[in-house]
């Protein structure tokens, strides 16, 4: 008999557990949250880093560029040499360590990002929009292989429904171009290389 009632009691027990555990992996592993206002990832230390970099230039600086943690440091040495950034002391390492682990290099954002199985597509805001809509004609490989500015999605939007019979988006247009600008966007080029601004929007 205590068998028994040890084994009902831990039943309910064991559910409990289950479903917390999966309430974790999934809050773990869900679609980051971002900054109304910057559009930044909200992580660790991303706060110090909008204190920071907003100080000088836009967010979208930020978001556009990815990069390792040395190409990140490369590009702050390159600020710090030609457009007055001044020395972030102690600062530096946390804000490297926001920038490459939310920035990364292209092809490294499904170790970034939770990535939608059946489609590759990451899942960020708006990700099921964009599946919904554009693997209705092709293959989502195609966003994926493909990167651009929001004026470079704009016009590759406009060609195919121009040439291939995609339909007016209306509404769905702007959060389809917002997360294909956030997450598609194209890969930053080195600092120094022809004088090129790595900063630059692309």
């Amino acid at each position: 008999m205590y068998f028994i009632s040890s084994f009902r009691l831990a039943i309910p027990l064991l559910g409990m557990v289950i479903l917390f555990s999966a309430a974790n992996v999934y809050g773990a592993h869900g679609p980051k949250k971002k900054d109304p206002e910057t559009d930044m990832i909200i992580a660790k230390n991303w706060e110090l880093v909008k204190g920071v970099c907003t100080k000088c230039h836009s967010s979208k600086l930020v978001i556009q560029n990815r990069g390792t943690k040395d190409v990140w440091l490369e590009r702050i040495r390159w600020m710090q040499k030609t457009q007055g950034l001044w020395d972030l002391g102690a600062l530096e390492t946390p804000i490297l360590d926001y920038l490459s682990q939310n920035y990364p290099p292209p092809g490294k954002e499904m170790e970034a990002h939770p990535v939608d199985e059946d489609s590759g597509l990451i899942m960020e805001e708006g990700w099921q929009i964009v599946k919904g809509v554009c693997t209705k004609c092709h293959s989502s490989r195609l966003i994926i292989q493909n990167r651009g500015t929001r004026d470079v999605w704009v016009e590759r939007i406009r060609w195919m429904q121009k040439t291939q019979g995609l339909w007016d988006l209306g509404a769905l247009e702007t959060p389809i171009l917002d997360y294909l600008e956030s997450n598609y966007a194209p890969p930053a080029r080195r600092p120094g290389v022809g004088g090129i601004n790595p900063l630059a929007p692309r």
